[in-house]
């Protein structure tokens, strides 16, 4: 297949442990996540806006995906984070 080697160099920069050989479904909601944040790099995205990212996540998967994104900025990205709950 011939996208496997770009998915898996990106997933590799990035820092986003994405399987590409395993269907979407069975993906946990935080790796899911990771393949949509990966395909926005692709997309060559410059701005992330993930809504509600943490609402559905385990505490470790939330520490996981607040990793990743201060990766995604690192790497020059924007964040808008957004959250509903009050804190």
């Amino acid at each position: 297949m011939a996208a496997r080697a770009p998915v898996v160099q990106r997933s590799k920069d990035s820092g986003l442990a994405v399987h590409p050989d395993v269907k979407v479904s069975r993906l946990s909601v935080g790796e899911r996540q990771r393949v949509n944040i990966l395909k926005a790099l692709f997309a060559d995205a410059r701005i992330l806006i993930p809504d509600e990212p943490t609402a559905v996540l385990t505490l470790q998967e939330a520490d996981a995906l607040f990793a990743t994104l201060h990766r995604a900025m690192a790497m020059g990205l924007s964040v808008v984070f957004t959250i509903h709950k009050q804190l």
